[in-house]
């Protein structure tokens, strides 16, 4: 009897198996005249813009992070648990660093000067900027 059964449940597997392939060949066409019309449906509806509402004050400054209590040194950074380590917190000090290199100004810790390159230049700060954080600071 037992043997009976397994051959019957080998069977019945076997069964389900060939059904469940061939319906899902037959769903492929199906999910192509979706698609279709999906495409068809975002080429005839217009754009949707997104607006930003920007609240007068800010949480946080480039270009003084000291405004909001945030370290613009990295002598000043936060070293305690809450923020998970600082990361948002200490996120402004090469922010900081960024807005002078561009703007120009005077770090108000170390009493350096930047000229700044303009923003015309920005694509070439970014791209030191990136090397610095993804090659020179990885341990």
């Amino acid at each position: 009897m037992r043997n009976i059964l397994l051959i019957f449940r080998r069977d019945y597997l076997g069964y389900v198996k060939a059904w469940g392939f061939w319906l899902s060949l037959a769903a492929v066409p199906l999910f192509m005249i979706i698609g279709a019309a999906l495409a068809s449906f975002a080429a005839q509806s217009s754009p949707v813009r997104y607006y930003a509402v920007i609240e007068p004050g800010g949480i946080r400054s480039l270009s003084n992070p000291m405004q909001f209590g945030d370290p613009d040194h990295y002598s000043l950074r936060f070293l305690g648990k809450d923020d998970n380590g600082g990361v948002h917190t200490n996120s402004l000090i090469p922010g900081h660093a960024f807005y002078l290199a561009i703007e120009g100004g005077t770090n108000r810790v170390s009493g350096l000067s930047v000229a700044g390159v303009g923003g015309d230049n920005r694509e070439q700060i970014e791209q030191i900027f990136f090397r610095a954080f993804t090659v020179l600071m990885t341990r």
